[in-house]
């Protein structure tokens, strides 16, 4: 008799295991966590590409509540940053850190909305020209970083 199969592909042990790795430090913990072996949870994480997928999908699922929860939060941050820096009581280092903060954010995300759109208008120009476009992202002033190169077919991948 074959184990029921849930949405994804998995079995009820399959999801089961799933929650213990999301919740448990390691892998030997998360197989302690439940009545499935660490030798079985090993091979479904080297082997089975379907739990290999429903791991990663929820691990997705995680990342991107916790996102939402900070993205929630950064107006409240950026009040305390504001507090802080227009604070004329507060020390010295503390004005500046948080002024300076406040720059450094403002101005990453100015460099993603400018990068976001650069992409979108070469994806567009990759597909009305059908052919390869190779990517060279420089670095911007004051970025240490070094160039990267990438390609987009003309499907946008």
């Amino acid at each position: 008799m074959s184990a029921k199969k849930h949405p994804g592909g998995v079995t009820a042990k399959q999801e089961w295991a799933i929650g213990a790795l999301l919740s448990q430090p390691s892998v030997k913990q998360a197989a302690e966590a439940t009545p499935i072996s660490y030798a079985t949870l090993r091979r479904w994480l080297a082997h089975d590409e379907r739990f290999r997928e429903a791991y990663r999908d929820a691990r997705r699922a995680v990342v991107e509540q916790a996102t939402a929860r900070l993205q929630s939060a950064a107006a409240q941050a950026v009040s305390v940053l504001l507090a802080v820096a227009l604070n004329p009581d507060a020390h010295e280092p503390a004005r500046v850190g948080a002024a300076r903060t406040i720059l450094e954010f403002a101005y990453r995300g100015m460099e993603a909305d400018d990068l976001a759109n650069r992409i979108e208008n070469l994806e567009r120009l990759a597909a009305a020209v059908n052919e390869p476009i190779t990517i060279t992202v420089e670095p911007v002033k004051g970025n240490q970083s070094m160039p990267h190169t990438g390609k987009i077919d003309g499907e946008g991948h």
